[in-house]
């Protein structure tokens, strides 16, 4: 194997309206790795996996949160390792913390970005970054780091959240996205938090469906995912031939997921993932129209 992930598991020091991680945080008493716990682990992979040539660094939270990130990150190069890195990219504002990174071998960067609008931005961070942000971009661009762009489609940015790779090419014209991944609203919080940011996704996947349409003919690279937020197949059956997945994967069913009595005639029921169990304790299944044919 030549990539392993590295999940950090620390807090993130903004606290989006859709994310629960620094809740979940404070159930386990705060308790996040250490540096100790992480070099182990990557140690570890080494041992295991002699042929190791990348790492990537998860979040469960913000991993640059962690105080000696730039330690890690100097480990993995004095071991021949390149590595990339999931991130709110705030810390990515700094130019010479961009410029380190990138010296001891950063190949790559994904990143969330939910809005090109400052006032939605800063009110789904639930903090004024949104400036912090465009800076962080302006340094990966500066210094040819690829990224991948996590959108997370919400009540708060459903209106104009397909203006943002439009707004990202225009305002970073030689920024390298290697692809604009979408989710629908995370479903990693509670009901009671996930009500509010949600919407009922029969109503407006028309809508969304033509979003990614128009993406597909103006060649925006784009992607779905296919982990917390991906698309129930019978809501957006157009969105099928843009993503292998939706024939292909695996239909695992996980924790966020749940397949309903509905599902079980539908010829897409071994792939599909679902639908999100706090959807579903919000809106109920009867949106679910089995694909038979």
């Amino acid at each position: 194997m030549g990539r392993l992930s590295i999940n950090f598991e620390q807090a993130c020091e903004i606290d989006c309206i859709y994310c629960e991680r620094n809740q979940y945080l404070k159930e386990f008493n705060g308790h996040v790795k250490t540096y100790e716990e992480i070099i182990l682990e990557i140690k570890k992979g080494i041992e295991e996996n002699p042929g190791l040539r990348e790492l990537f660094f998860l979040g469960g939270g913000e991993p640059t949160q962690l105080p000696e990130f730039i330690k890690v990150c100097e480990f993995a190069h004095d071991k021949g390792i390149r590595f990339s890195v999931e991130t709110n990219s705030l810390k990515f504002s700094d130019e010479e913390y961009c410029r380190k990174l990138v010296g001891l071998g950063l190949q790559s960067v994904f990143l969330t970005f939910n809005s090109h609008q400052k006032e939605a931005y800063n009110m789904i961070a639930q903090k004024d970054c949104y400036q912090q942000a465009l800076l962080a971009l302006k340094n990966l661009e500066k210094h040819k780091v690829p990224i991948t762009m996590l959108i997370v489609i919400m009540k708060q940015n459903l209106a104009h959240f397909y203006k943002i790779p439009f707004f990202v090419r225009k305002i970073f014209p030689g920024l390298s996205v290697n692809q604009f991944c979408f989710a629908l609203a995370r479903i990693n919080s509670p009901a009671s938090k996930f009500k509010h940011v949600s919407f009922r996704l029969s109503s407006h996947a028309g809508f969304i469906e033509s979003a990614f349409r128009l993406f597909a003919k103006k060649d925006v690279p784009f992607g779905l995912t296919e982990g917390a937020g991906s698309f129930p197949f019978c809501i957006f059956p157009g969105l099928m031939k843009y993503n292998p997945y939706f024939i292909n994967g695996s239909g695992e069913d996980d924790k966020m997921h749940i397949k309903t009595e509905k599902c079980k005639p539908c010829i897409y029921k071994d792939s599909c993932p679902g639908i999100a169990i706090t959807y579903k304790e919000v809106y109920g299944d009867g949106e679910l129209k089995p694909l038979l044919e």
